[in-house]
């Protein structure tokens, strides 16, 4: 239950809202939290410009996410990773974080580009 109430408390913002997030002064710096098979998969691809953390990653690199002053997205394949990573980094005090509702998944469908290399 306690993973439930965590998932609820995350923001979380659609493929759109992020598009048009991504080019106004002071966008959000997505960072992708998949495996390096995911990737690097050419069929799923990648939002443009995303910094790729894998989430076992996170906790250590979440000094260089603070650095960043800027609001971040934690973007996976569908929703589930990004969640628990948005949480390690709120636990750490990164406060301004939302998730990708969706994943990759959801932004590809949009018909939104993908970077694939």
């Amino acid at each position: 239950m306690e993973h439930a109430e965590t998932e609820t408390q995350i923001a979380r913002i659609g493929p759109d809202a992020l598009a048009a997030a991504l080019l106004r002064p002071g966008a959000p710096v997505v960072v992708d939290v998949r495996t390096a098979d995911e990737y690097f998969d050419r069929d799923v691809g990648r939002v443009p410009g995303a910094l790729w953390i894998p989430l076992e990653h996170l906790l250590a690199e979440s000094n260089v996410l603070r650095q960043l002053h800027a609001p971040i997205v934690v973007a996976c394949r569908v929703t589930i990773r990004a969640v628990l990573g948005a949480s390690v980094l709120a636990r750490v005090g990164i406060t301004d974080v939302s998730v990708l509702e969706g994943g990759i998944v959801a932004w590809k469908a949009a018909g939104r580009r993908v970077e694939t290399e």
